[in-house]
This record gives C-alpha cells, structure tokens and sequence, in this order.
C-alpha cells in the first residue's frame, strides 16, 4: 500500500514538473517572438562611410556609437532593421549624404526604425535621394538641401522636415510634429497630420494671407492660395497640402517682403529684414518675433507672445499680446481707436470735416476727414514699450474743421478705445458752399441755352 502511494506520489510530482516545463516554454516562446528582429551582440565603433558604389543593407538591430556617411553613389538599405545611435549628447553624431560622384547617395528604408537618447540630424546634401516607408524616427530632424530629394509614406517622425534650396519632399499617410519649407523648395503632402506647425519660410516676396486657420485641409497651395509675387532675389517655397490635418500655420518673412494677413488664426510669424507685415483681424496662439528692421502692424488681433530684437517695431492697433520681451533697440506701440463724431450745433452729420489729433506737444498723432455719416476714426497711442520702460502719453486735443468752423476737445489718456463727439458752431447748409457756385453756373448756363432756344423758335 505504501509503494503504491509513492508511485502515486512520483507519478503526480512528475506531472506537475511536466506542467510548470510546458508553461516556461511557452512564456519562452513569447518572449522570444516579441522582438521583430534579434539583438545584436556588439556596438559598431567609430563612423561607418559608404563610397563608391558601395551597397549596404541594415537588418535586424544595429547599435553605433558614431555617425553614419554616405558618399559618391553608395546606398544604405534599412529594412525590418532597428539602428540605435548611443549618443551621450546632443547632436554627438547625424546620419549625412554627400559629395554624389558618378551617381548620387541613396537612402532606402523599409520598416524599420532609428533611434537615439539625444537629438541628431540626418541630412542630406548633393541630390541626395531618399525613399522611406514605414519608418519610425526618433527625436531626429530630416534636412534636404541642394537638390534633393525625399518621399515618405506611412511613417511616424518624432520630430519633423526642413526643406533648403531646390529640394523636394514628397509625404503621405504619415504624421509629423512639423514641417519647414524655405526657399524654392517643393513639399507636397497629402493624407497626413502635422501635430505642431507648417512654418513657411519666404524671402523678398508680397503675398496676402486670407481666412488661414488650422484644421482638415481639403486642398492649400501657398503660392496660389496666398497670391504670391517673388522678387527677382528673393524665393518661396512651393507647398501643397492635400486632405491633410495642420494643428498649426507660422510663416517667416525675410529680405523685403511685403505681406497682409486678415481673418487667420496662426502659431507664429517670424519678419526679418526690412519687411513689412500688416495683420488684421486675426490671433496667434504661440508667438510673434521681430528682428533687423522689420515692422509688423496689428489691427484687432490677438498675440500670445510678443518678441522684438534689434532695429524692429510692433504696432499693436485694438490688439493684445499675454508677454511681452522687448530688446536691443526695439519698440513696440500700443494703440487705440478713437472714433470721431463730427455734428452741426443742431446735430446733424458733417461729412468731409478734417479731423486732427495733436500729441501734448502739439505735433500732429493723426488725420482724417470724416465720412458721409459725420464719423472719422483715429488711431492713438496709449505708450511706447522699449527694453528699458515705457513711455505713457497723455492727453491728446482732437480738432474738427469744417471750412471756416473748427471745434476741439480733449480725449484724456488714450487707454482702450473711445469715441468722442465734437459739435462746430453752424447749421450745415443742404448744398456745401464749394457746391454753390458751380450750380450757379451749370443753372447759369441751362437758363441761357432755354432762351436761346426759344429766340431760334
């Protein structure tokens, strides 16, 4: 009996162990199939240069402490490969293609990924080609200059796009943080999504911007939609966008560019130069920056963030801005409305009076004449913000002249927008004396052909 319980025992012991050698197994096997391609045992030391013709193909991990060259018509394939830079700091290493002879350097990417702990670039020089598919790039930016060229589809870019020169980029069903085109490049992309911006960079151009704002966009050219004129030295890039999600439009403008921007919502807008930008009616979420010489006039707008270097000037008309950072020798002026109302002493309008506002030491701030309802509006600074301080005006006099009648008054401090009325001292007659000697005339005139006439008769 005691024999036939231990063999009992021995038999149940074995079945357990069995079972707990099943279960490792497969837990083994699991692990084993989660990767998509085996580790490498070693790390790649120093740079790898491919010249000539030289073919490479990447499969599998592969780790390099160092940087990646391709030069003359080689080509580095990645395919179902994961390449990890050991980076230690940012930008220790890039991947870059250059110097074409014989051909051009290529890259091809198939399902694959490249990665580092830092930031890197990867740059492509010479009519460098590049063609990836399902790519999964790290926190690394892709650079063309020159004439070359990239197509991306089904890919996820941690970071994004600089396109330089003549360069092309050609993107679909792929999602990016953002993308920037400058100078005569072309970037067509379609069915994808920009997490951040699309900042288009333009050099001595006149454009107008209409009714930009983010979201789904059907179908968006630059050069078409924004009516763009390039100077003989200047440059803009050719971007279109197809059926595609922009989370945000910036625009850079440098050299002598001339542009209006109303009814937009943008992220940001950068002017160099001596450009000038006049935005009405619109708001941007991240930040407004001036440099050189430049100007940027506000109109009813909406700015998160105000930044001016150097030489430039911000006028801000019925507009805000949460921060400002002013510096160098930059200003910016804060401004208001002052809407006029012109009337006789019985109240009725008086169009076409002259309207004048005088700063506090009687130089001229501004002039209009008033409209056919009476009305003249004025813009008037409140202050002048510099690196140092600010300079607050006070009181403005606002003079109303019609003919021989004027009237003035003051507006105290211009701090938000007003409207005054001034009154002049006459009734308005039903026809303005500057109307009265030509219809003397003209009814001069009709009275004697009438007699005439009906002498002849």
């Amino acid at each position: 009996m005691e024999a036939l319980e231990v063999v009992i025992g021995m038999r149940k012991s074995m079945f357990a162990f069995l079972a707990l050698f099943l279960l490792a197994t497969l837990v083994s096997i699991q692990k084993v199939d989660i990767p998509a391609v085996r580790a490498s045992p070693d790390i790649y030391q120093g740079d790898l240069i491919l010249t000539n013709n030289n073919v490479t193909v990447i499969e599998g991990r592969f780790d390099i402490n160092g940087s990646i060259i391709v030069e003359d018509n080689a080509t580095l394939i990645l395919r179902n490969a994961i390449l990890n830079f050991t980076q230690t700091e940012f930008q220790e290493f890039s991947m870059t293609f250059q110097n074409p002879a014989y051909g051009n350097p290529h890259l091809i990417i198939e399902n694959s990924t490249i990665t580092s702990a830092y930031y890197m670039q990867i740059q492509f020089f010479g009519n460098s080609t590049a063609s990836i598919d399902n790519l999964t790039l790290g926190s690394m930016t892709l650079i063309l200059f020159d004439s070359s060229v990239l197509s991306v589809s089904d890919s996820s870019l941690s970071s994004g796009i600089h396109s330089y020169d003549f360069s092309t980029v050609n993107v679909s069903s792929s999602s990016m943080e953002y993308i920037e085109p400058l100078d005569d490049s072309n970037v067509n992309m379609s069915d994808s999504i920009v997490t951040i911006h699309v900042l288009i960079h333009a050099h001595s151009i006149n454009c107008s911007i209409i009714r930009l704002k983010q979201g789904f966009i059907s179908y968006w050219n630059f050069r078409q939609n924004c009516s763009v004129k390039v100077a003989p030295s200047g440059a803009a890039p050719n971007l279109t966008l197809t059926d595609t999600q922009i989370n945000g439009f910036g625009f850079s403008f440098s050299g002598s560019s001339n542009t209006t921007i109303d009814d937009s919502d943008l992220h940001q807008i950068f002017v160099r130069g001596l450009s000038v930008v006049s935005i009405y009616n619109s708001s941007f979420n991240f930040r407004v920056s001036s440099y050189d010489n430049s100007i940027l006039h506000f109109y009813n707008s909406i700015i998160y963030r105000t930044r001016s270097y150097e030489d430039s000037v911000i006028w801000l008309a019925n507009s805000t801005s949460n921060i400002y950072e002013i510096k160098d020798q930059s200003k910016v002026y804060v401004c208001w409305y002052l809407d006029v109302h012109v009337v006789d002493s019985i109240g009725q309008d008086v169009p076409s009076a002259d309207v004048t506002a005088t700063y506090p030491n009687a130089t001229i701030a501004d002039s209009e004449m008033t409209n056919t309802n009476g009305w003249a509006r004025l813009v008037l600074m409140e202050k002048m913000k510099n690196a140092t301080g600010e300079d607050v005006i006070g009181n403005y006099v606002v003079e109303a002249t019609y003919e021989s009648h004027s009237n003035s008054t003051e507006t105290g401090m211009m701090t938000e927008n007003k409207q005054i009325t001034i009154q002049l001292p006459f009734i308005i007659p039903e026809f303005p004396s500057l109307l009265i000697l030509p219809l003397f005339m003209i009814a001069t005139i009709l009275t004697a052909t009438i007699y005439r006439r009906k002498r002849a008769i």
